[in-house]
C-alpha cells in the first residue's frame, strides 16, 4: 500500500468519524458505494480528485481540509 493512500484512508474516516457518519451514509450522499468508501479507507483505492472533492462535500470540509497532512514525505 503506497503511503500517500493509506494516510488519505486514515483522515477520511476520521473525518467521517467525528461527523458521526457511517461508510453507507457518506457513499449515499456523495453516490458511491459503501465498499468503495471502505477501499479508500483501507489504503485499497486512489480516489480521483472529482471523488475527493465529493467526499469533502460530504464531509462538510474544503478538498484542501481534507487533504491536510496527507502528502508523500514521511517523517
Amino acid at each position: 500500500m503506497d503511503e500517500l493512500t493509506r494516510k488519505f484512508g486514515i483522515r477520511l474516516k476520521r473525518l467521517r468519524t467525528e461527523s458521526h457518519l457511517t461508510q453507507e451514509q457518506l457513499a449515499l450522499m456523495i453516490g458511491v458505494s459503501k465498499k468503495y468508501v471502505s477501499n479508500i479507507e483501507n489504503g485499497r483505492g486512489n480516489p480521483t480528485l472529482t471523488t475527493i472533492e465529493k467526499f469533502a462535500r460530504g464531509l462538510d470540509v474544503t478538498a484542501s481540509e481534507l487533504l491536510d497532512g496527507v502528502d508523500s514525505k514521511t517523517s
